[in-house]
Formats: structure tokens, C-alpha cells, sequence
């Protein structure tokens, strides 16, 4: 049982880490200038508060789905991005699993972020992982649950040596982890890029944005946002997944 808590919290910090990273990259303003189309499609998800729904396939089988939805405070000009969806697959040292996932990112004003909130849950059995994360002062919160019960409950800083206590109290050695702050270290840092393209689904062109995250020359997510801020089509290569409006008979 705690394994497969250890398991999924795992999975859930460093989907949130990846996610921080992500919006980070998008909206530079938060850290430094970056090229001006990817901030630019970033921006226009929000203009518009159009939301995106769309199938995860793997391969031809649909899989899972996922839900985002920007919405914009007129009078505060802070932003946030809502999302939620769930994804059927095969977790080691747990076996198949349905995790769903929901949350929200805020931005402040000059796009900064300004908080990250994420549930992750899984049924068989019922478990629950709560993660809040606070950039402004680099702390995490967490809770976890069993069957509606909190089982455990705390706080840790978002850095190397926090993380690391962390996952010690859960039985994870820190020898394992330090091996894979290595490798993580090692990689080439990621790259994104933004153009402007078109789209043909169910016989009609539309025009979009291209925007693609990339490592070592590898693409790891690549999307088709419209120019009103909707994202029609997206694939993850590395994970075989890709995104597509339900019902949609688009394969490419």
C-alpha cells in the first residue's frame, strides 16, 4: 500500500515540477525574456477563454481525456488555468491503474506564476494526492488520503534536499534519488519554439500555431493551438500519445 503511495507521489511532484517548468518557458516574464511568438500563443489562450477538450489515443484506442479551461479576472487581471482529465495505464510495481488529475495554475498580472494546485487520484484502491506549490516561497504542501481518511500530511521545500528527506521517509533511498538528479542534470536543458502553420480536420483548413517543446534535437510535446487560443491537436512521440478532439476520425 505505501508503495503505491510513494508511487503515485512521485508521479504527482514531478508532473507538477514539469508543468511549473512548462508555464515557465511559455510565460518568461516570470524568468527571462524568451523568443516572442511562444509568449505570444501563450498569451492568446487567454484572450479568448475558449476551452480545449481532447481524446488522449494511444495509437487508435482512446485511452483518457483532458480538459483546460483559462479564465480571466477583469478586475484583479489575475489568470488561471483550469484542467482536469484521466489516463488508464500500466504503473511499475502497480500494475493498471486509472489516475485522474485536476487542478488550477495562477498567474499574476505580468504572467508570473504565482501558484500551482493538483489533485491526483487513483480507485483501486481509493487514494489521493494533494500538492499545492508556492514559487514565491519555493514550498510544496501535501496531503495524502486513503479511502477519504488523510493518512499523511506536510510541507517540504521545492529543491534537491527537500525532495530527497521526502522521499527517504517514504522508503525511497537517497542514493536512488541523487542517481537521478545526475541524470537529470546531464540532459540537455528543453527548447521551445513557436510558427505559425494550418491544420486541415474533417475537410477544413484552419489556421494555427505550431508550438513544440523539444530535448537533445527530440520532441517531446508538439500542439496546434487556433488563433483564438483553442488547442485542436497535440502528441507527446516519446510517450506514443496524442491528443485529438473526441469523436474525431483523424489520425494523422
Amino acid at each position: 500500500m505505501l508503495h503505491r503511495i510513494t508511487v503515485m507521489f512521485i508521479i504527482g511532484f514531478w508532473v507538477a515540477m514539469t508543468g511549473l517548468l512548462v508555464l515557465r518557458e511559455i510565460y518568461p516574464d516570470a524568468t527571462r525574456l524568451n523568443t516572442i511568438p511562444v509568449a505570444h500563443v501563450g498569451r492568446v489562450l487567454f484572450q479568448h477563454e475558449h476551452s480545449s477538450d481532447l481524446a488522449i489515443r494511444d495509437k487508435t484506442k482512446e485511452v483518457g481525456y483532458v480538459h483546460l479551461q483559462p479564465r480571466t479576472n477583469a478586475e484583479t487581471g489575475e489568470r488561471k488555468l483550469e484542467f482536469h482529465g484521466n489516463i488508464g495505464l500500466a504503473v511499475l510495481g502497480v500494475g493498471k491503474q486509472r489516475i485522474s488529475w485536476k487542478g488550477d495554475v495562477v498567474f499574476d498580472k505580468a504572467f508570473g506564476v504565482a501558484a500551482l494546485s493538483l489533485t491526483i487520484s487513483t480507485y483501486e484502491p481509493a487514494q489521493q494526492l494533494k500538492l499545492e506549490l508556492d514559487p514565491a516561497t519555493n514550498v510544496a504542501k501535501y496531503e495524502i488520503s486513503i479511502q477519504g481518511t488523510k493518512l499523511e500530511g506536510g510541507s517540504f521545500t521545492m529543491d534537491n534536499k527537500g525532495v530527497a528527506s521526502l522521499l527517504e521517509r517514504a522508503g525511497i533511498p537517497a542514493g536512488l534519488f541523487q542517481q537521478l538528479i545526475a541524470k537529470q542534470s546531464a540532459m540537455p536543458e528543453p527548447e521551445f519554439s513557436a510558427r505559425q502553420s494550418t491544420l486541415t480536420m474533417s475537410g477544413e483548413t484552419i489556421s494555427t500555431f505550431v508550438v513544440t517543446a523539444t530535448v537533445g534535437g527530440q520532441t517531446l510535446l508538439e500542439g496546434h493551438i487556433t488563433q483564438l487560443g483553442q488547442i485542436l491537436k497535440a502528441q507527446a512521440p516519446a510517450l506514443g500519445y496524442k491528443l485529438l478532439p473526441h469523436n474525431s476520425k483523424d489520425t494523422e
